[in-house]
């Protein structure tokens, strides 16, 4: 299967570099849209994946996480497939850890 479109801001570094995506890509795309929803603004200012690993972008932690919920939200965010979070369930589980949730959900509900 071939992919035809890609938004570059959401897309992992190595579906950027031409590989398949996969389930690990979309746990890295899910916690981009995620960190923007709980933070208000995309972790990296909208740059491509692999141009922030280059530039050695850092994460800001987002205030009002669970220390559980912060280590989801940056393994979901790593770079290297291999340090990525394994499961979108288990992504989940961990962000149901603490009140970040909860304004998940409140943010959610809005819509």
């Amino acid at each position: 299967m071939s992919l035809g479109a890609l938004t570059p801001a959401y897309a992992s570094a190595g579906v950027l570099a031409g590989a398949e995506p996969g389930e690990s890509d979309d746990i890295f795309a899910v916690g981009l849209v995620a960190y923007e929803i709980l933070s208000g603004k995309h972790p990296y200012g909208r740059v491509p994946a692999n141009v922030a690993r280059d530039e050695n972008m850092q994460l800001e932690r987002i205030k009002g996480l669970s220390g559980a919920q912060w280590n989801a939200l940056r393994q979901a965010l790593a770079f290297r497939e291999s340090d990525r979070m394994p499961s979108i369930e288990r992504f989940m589980e961990e962000m149901s850890k603490g009140s970040g949730l909860t304004r998940l959900r409140q943010l959610f509900a809005k819509s």
